[in-house]
């Protein structure tokens, strides 16, 4: 989690993958968060939320891109 509207995923296989929220979702940055994922480990953009651990709050995942860290200042 980055911050109450931008999340990263880690994989398995070592990629990371950036998903900013429809919506902001103030308590996320306090309390974490649950997805259920149904029928396999899938999760799909635009189709699934998450639910804030704590508030209930529910927000919404809009598109996954493949995240690339910020470049180091020299």
């Amino acid at each position: 989690m980055v911050d109450s509207k931008n999340i990263l995923f880690h994989m398995k296989d070592g990629k990371v993958w950036h998903n900013a929220l429809k919506n902001s979702c103030p308590a996320l940055n306090f309390h974490g968060f649950v997805m259920d994922v149904h029928g396999g480990d899938t999760v799909c953009s635009n189709q699934q939320s998450i639910k804030v651990l704590h508030s209930g709050q529910i927000c919404m995942l809009d598109d996954f891109t493949p995240y690339e860290p910020p470049a180091k200042p020299m």
